[in-house]
């Protein structure tokens, strides 16, 4: 008789070491891609990080080919001390993608590969070096800080400033990201429900009360995998290609679709606020933007808006490039005439403010009328020379203005005697 053969145990600690060399093996090869890829070493693939105010922060330790952020947290190439050193101009801007130099994925589709705007050249870096050019500045420091975040709405934007921002002691604030309060038409009765655009939470809002509020699974194993994530490449580079995976999959059809030369369907009839009700959303954004003008001038620092036209609004105003008609066409759905009204509807009311509150309003379109190059870069964000047209714009704008704060600075080596100026009308 053979003897049946005794069961084999498994050996646990065999098991446990070769899970251990494989994660090993897959964060040094992460670690390894990650080096590659964007030539530095990993530190973290998240792109913001939660702040008390204003809900999130760009994440300085962001490890990107691309998107560079400083240790302020600033899309910048340079760090700054919040302290302003003797004899500097400091410039501060606030906004949201646009500012930030962000890129809809969606334009490969319609005009093929395109130059991702780096942080070297977005509309802060443009506008330090004309500042820069300037005889007038001559022996003067000038920083232009580009503390934009994608997505920003006022609320953010004010909550930043007014809780961060304005004890940096900026002589000059310039706020942008209008676009992410006022691009498309009110639904009617939106006031009243509260139920559109800065009346909502923000998504960002969603977000940090399941990761930072929840107290469910699903809160514990998104906060569990995002620290994680913070220490192992291996994690958060799963976790980035899942990401990207999950958006490929559900923006093929809309992809296709583009290709296609289809354009969206509504997906019902919306009947559109009227002009009254409408205001009063615009009055809800004014609100924020005179907390943020009362500031400034309590502070001594200028105040200027900076308002950003979408390219579904001004195709038929800007002499357009071929790769622009391509986006226009794209973008160009069945409401956006409607959406247009509202929006400049909008946009006259914040001028009209900023004339009444005697602050600068900085609307290029007029400019935009005759210049023939390449501004967009997609439905919104700008091309490089784009940003460095826009840089130009605001510098001769203020121009007048910066060059008297150069001569105050000049003649008092300090930040003295600003008050004097601070609530007298700006120049035109």
């Amino acid at each position: 008789m053979v003897p049946q053969s005794a069961s084999v145990p498994i050996r646990w600690h065999r098991v446990i070491g070769l899970i251990l060399l494989a994660a090993l093996f897959a964060e040094g090869a992460a670690r390894m891609a990650i080096y590659v890829w964007a030539g530095q070493s990993y530190r973290s693939l998240a792109v913001n990080v939660w702040s008390p105010y204003g809900l999130v922060r760009n994440n300085p330790k962001l490890t990107s080919p691309g998107f560079v952020i400083n240790k302020n947290g600033f899309r910048d190439m340079r760090d700054y001390s919040q302290r302003k050193a003797p004899r500097t101009l400091r410039v501060i801007m606030l906004g949201g993608s646009t500012l930030y130099s962000g890129l809809q994925a969606a334009v490969f589709d319609v005009i093929g590969t395109t130059q991702r705007v780096d942080s070297g050249s977005t509309m802060a870096q443009f506008l330090h070096d004309r500042l820069a050019a300037d005889p007038e500045f001559a022996g003067l420091n000038i920083e232009v800080i580009n503390a934009a975040v994608n997505f920003n709405t006022i609320v953010e934007v004010g909550t930043a400033y007014l809780a961060e921002y304005a004890h940096w002691n900026a002589d000059f604030v310039i706020i942008a990201g209008s676009a992410n309060n006022f691009s498309r038409a009110m639904p009617k009765g939106s006031v009243q429900r509260r139920d559109w655009g800065i009346m909502t939470w923000h998504p960002w809002r969603r977000e940090f009360e399941r990761i930072v509020n929840g107290n469910d699974l699903l809160s514990a194993i998104d906060g569990g995998w995002r620290a994680l994530g913070d220490h192992s490449a291996a994690a958060a580079l799963g976790a980035k290609l899942v990401s990207k995976a999950v958006d490929a999959g559900f923006g093929r059809q809309a992809a296709l679709a583009r290709r296609l030369g289809i354009q969206p369907q509504s997906t019902g009839t919306m009947t559109p606020a009227d002009w009254d009700e409408y205001d009063k959303y615009v009055d809800e954004y004014l609100g924020y933007a005179s907390a943020m003008i009362a500031a400034a001038q309590y502070r001594h620092q200028r105040i200027a808006f900076f308002w950003e036209h979408l390219l579904a609004h001004i195709g038929d105003v800007k002499p357009l490039t071929p790769d622009e008609r391509k986006l226009f066409k794209a973008n160009f759905g069945p409401s956006s005439q409607l959406d247009a009204a509202f929006t400049y509807r909008a946009r006259d009311l914040v001028a009209d403010f900023c004339v009444r509150n005697e602050v600068p309003f900085l609307d290029p379109i007029e400019r935009l009328k005759s210049h023939p190059g390449s501004i967009f870069i997609d439905y919104l964000h700008y091309t490089a020379d784009g940003n460095r047209f826009m840089a130009d714009f605001i510098y001769d704008q203020l121009h007048d203005a910066f060059h008297k704060r150069a001569q105050q600075l000049r003649a008092t080596g300090s930040d003295k005697a600003v008050g004097a100026l601070a609530t007298r009308p700006y120049p035109a």
